[in-house]
């Protein structure tokens, strides 16, 4: 039984919400909520993974609002990367969520979108 519960204690350690996860859920509780339904709609009852698709999905809009805040951000890019990495089927609430600045609450992959941009960004600058 010792052995059994050493073994899982590694894995449990990973299932919790990290600094990001958190800070969504404390701090803007909305976009938290959005972020959660996608990740359950992805996983399922894999939990580990619901988790840990919060947390990625926290950090990379975390991240992407933080470059917002840079002098060089470009708002046509960040749109962009908005709009092509949306959820199926949430076009319309997400274009009423931009309309209404309520960006946080989009529904979109994070991951993506702050990959888009940043490569996109890159590119253009690069010439």
């Amino acid at each position: 039984m010792k052995t059994l519960i050493l073994l899982l204690l590694p894995f449990s350690l990973f299932a919790q919400l990290d600094k990001y996860g958190e800070h969504f859920k404390t701090n803007n509780p909305a976009s938290y909520e959005v972020i959660k339904t996608h990740a359950v709609e992805k996983w399922g009852n894999d939990f580990e993974m619901v988790v840990f698709q919060i947390n990625k999905q926290s950090k990379a809009c975390y991240d992407f609002f933080q470059l917002m805040k840079e002098p060089n951000m470009d708002a046509d890019l960040a749109l962009n990367a908005i709009l092509k990495w949306g959820y199926d089927g949430y076009s319309t609430i997400n274009g009423d969520l931009i309309k209404q600045q309520r960006l946080l609450e989009l529904h979109v992959d994070w991951v993506m979108v702050l990959y888009d941009y940043e490569k996109q960004l890159k590119a253009k600058n690069s010439f």
